[in-house]
């Protein structure tokens, strides 16, 4: 046997040895079901629980299938070999006395004791006075040795954690420490008064009573009020931290790499070493982004002048040594073994035979300034997605490992900002979906061809010298053609759009239906059933007329499932099925008309293939057909998302990642359990309900591989016993979110945040409601409002103007033009707060907006500012008009600016948008546009069965059937019905309106309403501030029962009278107040 099979083998019987420790009596077949992250044993033997290292070494037979094959092989295997006998599958393996390898035993124990250990880290360095090639080109560097620096130090990989407490006497009194020197600076950030603000609430036993201290043990859940002061918490948290003697270590997560540096920044103020974790992959355009002025009046050299460069240097020693013409491409960074040891016989490409090594400059290097920081730092900041997916260099560590795990064996706690956020970052992080192709402007494959395009036009094409440029434009023109291969066969063949619409599909399910169409017979009258041969089994249905050749389909499934792992490559097997369908499939150039008649032609020279008359057969060929080309657009998919972000860095474009680029690392794999309905690629299809019959849908593509939040919901235990690991503190204002799958966090709150100077605003005008519909006339000379949501393209864009018009025109008075509405609005919010933020649905329709109101009102060109996102081009910072997202809070230095336009999901949460008093500089919120899930939005629903899964596991899986049930038995019902309601979800509506009045679903949207709307007010609560929101769009109707304002009124009345109410009463009442006084104008059911 080959060292592959042998692996094989004891991988098996590591498995059936698992079995029968934990699972004893369990049948051999079902030892897959130990491995899905789901524990389907009975509740006596949960009480052991799994090993730990049982998923991280036996990955490869989690899927039921897998497990199969390799249990058939093991039970091929000499029996004297085996440590178990096999003989029915169906019953458990039984021990046998081996002859040979006697202690295997032992060793599967010891494997499975503990989680296995990392790997070596790879510590080979470039040699001193030796030349080595650069990654590309013909370039040499030599590494003189009285220029090497000494070896960096090395991160502790053990440490004895400490337990923290946060005590609000020693966090005021760190805070007059802060002011005081503050105060030697000419300096005021009134931290005392900010800690002196925040009320704590202790949840005891359902009751909220004051507390003044906050124990950190396990995991931590704290939520608080908008703008209560949490980012004001860790900061101060993180400074007594940092003074305790030992010092504690903290690891803090923010919400973007600008807030990150930031926080760091302000902690080195007041001597505290902290350092960020920062991923390599966006460097550049991180220092972009940092580069564009806060401060509208700085310029030339005055942006350079910011402490926070230090941490985004792009500075390499190496180049130091070599004489370029320019400095190397940030990809060609030969940090982590790059550099291959000079030959003069090498051509341009690199060997991959000659051993590659890493700079030996780290020590010294401006790059790694924050690597090197980060060995002895106490204090840790970083984002979620740095946290995630960083890894740290080699130079720094004995062994290969991320960031996350780094972390994790060295703080004493993580402090997470924004929980429910990192929530939805780690649940797309390991289901990400991406709209592909329609008419959206979400459509990624749609979106980003014209602009690569233009770009390499307006560059010449001097980026086609690089050969990952060259194929990714490629791959990209190709997967272009497979989409409008994919419409043109919907748009000439309707039965395909009915085939794939609603549900998901890839190109094995699709096989799958197509070997059980082949595979169908017409069945045997009644009188002859019971001589059925056992080959044929009869269709679902209480009137079957169709059996299913057993043969034929098996058969097919083989053909099939043997052409999708290299769908167009050159065939060498004995398939001749396979060999045709690969040799059509590399069939490029031809019309689709020419590939399904070539098809049907050979569809009729199969003996096997009996399907009814020529319509059945052409019908048959059209979803061969589409089948290949959902097959090679996965393949163009996977090859472009892969190369992606090598693209990007050398084309200078920005913005062109999907999604579908973010892999989750497969360490975490392991950890997280599976998504519940099984880990599955693909796509999905769907048409609005209103379109016309010929309009085309919209194509999406996704891919889940886990259950992200669980990292988030077990951070304590990630690697051993909860009680151990490091505390987690969970903060956000929406992380009790009621049942929204989105927010809401699914751990138990253990303290509430409150404002002493918020509470002290009566709670009628702490937050005002008002519906601000335009009026025009109507069918019958009725007048109606004007409803933007639920409109697309010209009708949106239309709705959306005339509402803009009757906001800004100036109105007629006797004494001449009066104020307009909006005028009207900013003029009676209080001094140094005469600001209006209007909400769009996205940043393409902010700028519409912005283009609009200049239209309207010429001399309100300098006033208005329109938020831009981030990787917008690297000139949008000085064009007028427009602010990047980062530095919203520098919007009260624009003196003339008093209308902000942003999209709402881009400044929901973590922008403090202060005046010069630190109060909120916004006034009041205009929503211009009814906030809605986007019925193209595939994560909604991979939210909904994360958040399912998450519960069914609290719960001890009660969809899982009896514990008197077996192992098997137990996994497949479970995962039976996650897929079925897994596809329930993706046939259901995401339209509001459509969904049952007071249904789960219904409340589920409900609070996915109200945690955003509860956000935006948080960014004007800010220093005891009051709130003004205006509802402009038609669609909040208030008077409707389907009007979104009652919908959230009713969750927060639901919320207030149940379990939690305490909870939800302290977060919420404000809001629910104000809605209540909004809707009672309207109707008398509340």
């Amino acid at each position: 046997m080959t060292n592959k099979e042998v692996n094989r083998l004891i991988g098996a019987e590591l498995a059936l040895y698992a079995l029968h420790q934990w699972a004893p009596g369990e049948a051999a077949k079902d030892a897959w079901a130990l491995l899905t992250g789901y524990d389907f044993r009975p509740p006596h033997l949960r009480r052991r629980p799994l090993p730990a290292a049982l998923r991280w070494l036996l990955s490869a037979f989690k899927a039921k299938h897998d497990w199969r094959m390799a249990l058939a092989e093991y039970a091929k295997a000499p029996a004297d070999l085996r440590m178990f006998d096999i003989g029915d599958i169906a019953k458990a393996p039984v021990p046998r006395q081996l002859a040979a390898g006697a202690t295997r035993g032992d060793a599967y124990a010891r494997a499975l004791a503990d989680l296995p250990p990392h790997k070596p880290g790879d510590h080979h360095l470039a040699e001193p006075d030796t030349d080595y090639a650069l990654p590309r080109g013909r370039h040499a560097v030599r590494f003189p040795g009285e220029l090497l620096p000494p070896p960096p130090a090395q991160h502790r990989l053990t440490r004895k954690r400490h337990k923290l407490t946060l005590r609000w006497a020693t966090l005021l009194a760190t805070a007059r420490d802060m002011d005081a020197a503050d105060s030697l600076r000419g300096e005021s950030r009134q931290w005392e008064d900010r800690i002196n603000d925040i009320r704590l609430l202790l949840d005891k036993s359902g009751r909220l009573k004051p507390g003044r201290a906050l124990p950190l043990r396990g995991l931590v859940h704290v939520v608080g009020m908008p703008a209560v002061g949490k980012t004001t918490l860790i900061t101060v948290a993180a400074v007594w931290a940092a003074r305790c003697r030992p010092s504690h270590r903290l690891t803090i997560v923010l919400g973007d790499v600008m807030a990150v540096l930031t926080m760091v920044e302000d902690l080195a103020r007041y001597s505290v070493d902290a350092a960020p974790i920062l991923g390599a992959a966006n460097r550049g355009r991180h220092l972009q982004q940092l580069h564009r002025p806060a401060d509208p009046t700085v310029r030339g050299f005055g942006l350079l002048d910011d402490d926070r460069t230090r941490w985004l240097s792009t500075g390499c020693t190496t180049q130091g040594l070599l004489d370029l013409p320019a400095p190397l491409p940030l990809r060609d960074i030969p940090c982590e073994r790059k550099l291959r040891v000079w030959n003069d016989d090498a051509g341009d490409e690199e060997e991959p035979s000659r051993k590659t090594v890493a700079c030996p400059m780290f020590g010294s290097c401006g790059w790694h300034e924050a690597s090197r920081a980060l060995v002895t730092a106490p204090i840790w900041v970083t984002t979620s997605q740095g946290l995630l997916h960083s890894r740290v260099p080699s130079q720094v560590s004995e062994v290969s490992l991320r960031d996350l795990d780094l972390a994790w064996m060295r703080s004493d706690a993580f402090l997470i900002d924004e929980a429910d956020r990192v929530q939805i970052q780690w649940d797309q992080a390991f289901s990400p979906s991406q709209t592909l192709a329609g008419p959206s402007r979400e459509a990624w494959l749609s979106e980003i061809r014209p602009l690569f395009e233009q770009h390499m036009r307006n560059t010449h094409g001097r980026h086609f010298t690089s050969a990952a440029v060259r194929d990714w434009q490629i791959h990209l023109d190709s997967a272009g053609q497979l989409v409008a291969r994919l419409w043109g066969l919907m748009g000439a063949h309707p039965y395909v759009r009915e085939w794939l619409n609603g549900g998901y599909f890839n190109e094995w399910l699709l096989g799958v239906k197509l070997a059980s169409r082949i595979a169908e017979r017409p069945a045997r009258p009644p009188s002859t059933t019971p001589g059925q041969t056992p080959a044929t089994r009869s269709s679902p249905g209480p009137a079957a007329r169709t059996v299913t050749d057993e043969v034929v389909y098996k058969e097919w499934l083989g053909t099939f499932s043997e052409w999708i792992t290299k769908p167009a490559d050159r065939y060498l097997g004995t398939d001749p099925r396979v060999g045709f369908l690969r040799d059509i499939s590399a069939r490029g150039y031809a019309t689709q008309d020419v590939i399904t008649g070539e098809i049907t032609d050979w569809l009729e020279t199969l003996p096997d293939v009996r399907v009814g008359g020529e319509e059945a057969l052409q019908r048959l060929a059209v979803q061969f057909h589409v089948t290949i080309v959902v097959a090679l657009l996965a393949q163009k998919l996977n090859l472009l998302t892969r190369a992606c972000w090598e693209v990007e860095t050398q084309t200078g474009m920005e913005s062109m990642s999907s999604h579908l680029v973010h892999r989750p690392p497969v360490e975490y794999q392991a950890v997280v359990p599976d998504s519940p309905m099984g880990n599955l690629l693909g796509f999905q299809y769907r048409e609005r309900e209103d379109s016309a019959p010929d309009n085309l849908g919209t194509l999406s593509f996704f891919r889940c591989s886990g259950v992200g939040r669980w990292l988030l919901l077990n951070l304590p235990g990630l690697y051993g016993p909860a009680d151990t690991g490091p505390a987690t503190l969970l903060l956000s204002a929406t992380s009790w979110a009621g049942t929204s799958p989105r927010y809401h966090v699914q751990a138990p709150v253990a303290a509430v945040l409150r404002s002493s100077k918020g509470d002290r605003v009566p709670l009628d005008e702490r937050i005002v409601l008002d519906y601000l519909p335009t009026s025009v006339a109507g069918e019958h000379n009725q007048s109606r409002h004007v409803r933007v949501s639920g409109t697309f393209g010209d009708r949106r864009a239309q709705a959306l103007a005339m509402i803009l018009k009757e906001l800004a025109r100036a109105r007629d008075g006797l004494r001449g033009p009066q104020p307009s509405t909006l005028e009207t609005i900013r003029d009676t919010l209080p001094a140094n707060r005469q600001r209006l933020l209007l909400l769009v649905g996205s940043y393409r329709e902010a700028e519409d907006v912005l283009r609009e109101l200049v239209t309207l009102r010429p001399e309100w060109d300098e006033q208005i500012l329109q938020m831009v996102p981030d990787d917008d081009s690297g000139t949008h910072f000085w064009t007028s008009g427009t602010i990047a997202r980062n530095n919203i809070h520098s919007l009260a230095q624009h003196q003339k600016v008093w209308i902000l336009i942003a999209p709402q999901l881009a400044i929901e949460r973590g922008h403090n948008i202060l005046n010069d008093a630190h109060v909120a500089a916004l006034g009041a919120t205009l929503y211009l546009v009814r906030p809605h899930l986007h019925p193209e939005d595939m994560s909604y629903h991979v939210e909904r069965m994360h958040h399912r899964a998450v519960d069914e596991i609290q719960h001890q899986l009660p969809t899982a059937g009896p514990a008197t049930a077996s192992l098997g038995e137990r996994a497949d019902l479970f995962l039976r019905l996650a897929r079925r309601a897994w596809m329930d979800e993706l046939y259901d509506t995401l339209r509001y309106s459509l969904t049952t009045q007071d249904s789960v679903e219904r409340r589920a949207m409900d609070w996915t309403n109200i945690a955003p709307l509860n956000q935006i007010i948080g960014r004007m609560l800010r220093g005891g501030a009051t709130a003004r929101v205006y509802f402009c769009d038609g669609a909040f109707a208030p008077r409707e029962k389907d009007s979104p304002l009652l919908g959230m009124y009713r969750a927060l009345d639901d919320a207030f009278n149940g379990p939690d109410a305490a909870v939800a009463q302290a977060l919420y009442e404000p809001l629910h107040h104000a809605l209540h006084t909004l809707l009672e104008k309207y109707r008398g059911d509340l």
